[in-house]
């Protein structure tokens, strides 16, 4: 709304402006009562030209308050569905649980039962291979232990050596 009184404002300025630079390049050759007829209905022109602006803000505010009264009744009107659609979700959700743990505990017996006969006869051949493996893993992990500290060994002794060389080679240097 500011805007529109800002523009308006600027373009009876410039309007204003236009017609005293109009006066002054024939103030030698034009009559005064010209002039002011001119200024008179410039004036009465701009006054119908401003007279429209301010009728259009108006009816911009008024538009501006409509729509802001249905962009609020919508907004409320969306957080209420948004709310029954949560509880219609949170039901179909405690639904579909209650149905699905029936089933299960239904289902699930009868196949707990088979399986696990099942299983045993599978499970108790490979219990005694598991048992074999973890006896060599650990073999192998003291065998792995024993090459390590072999290996930080021989690595310290190859770092002494290093350590004896630098030096002799520093000391040459100097002499």
């Amino acid at each position: 709304m500011e805007i529109v009184f800002i523009i308006t404002g600027l373009v009876i300025g410039l309007i204003f402006g236009w017609l005293i630079a109009t006066f002054k390049a024939k103030s030698g050759s034009g009559k005064i009562e010209e002039r002011a007829s001119l200024l008179e209905q410039s004036k009465t022109e701009l006054e119908k030209n401003l007279s429209n602006e301010r009728n259009k803000v108006l009816d911009l505010n008024s538009k501006l308050s409509s729509l802001q009264s249905d962009y609020n009744n919508l907004q409320q009107k969306l957080a209420e569905q948004k709310g029954e659609l949560e509880e219609l979700q949170q039901k179909f959700t405690k639904e579909f649980e209650n149905l699905a743990n029936r089933i299960f505990e239904e289902k699930g017996n009868k196949f707990t039962e088979q399986n696990k006969e099942k299983l045993n006869e599978l499970l108790n051949p490979l219990k005694d291979q598991i048992l074999r493996f973890e006896q060599k893993v650990e073999e192998t992990n003291k065998e792995s232990i024993k090459g390590h500290a072999s290996l930080r060994e021989q690595l310290q002794m190859l770092k002494d050596m290093n350590q004896q060389i630098t030096q002799e080679a520093k000391n040459l240097i100097k002499a």
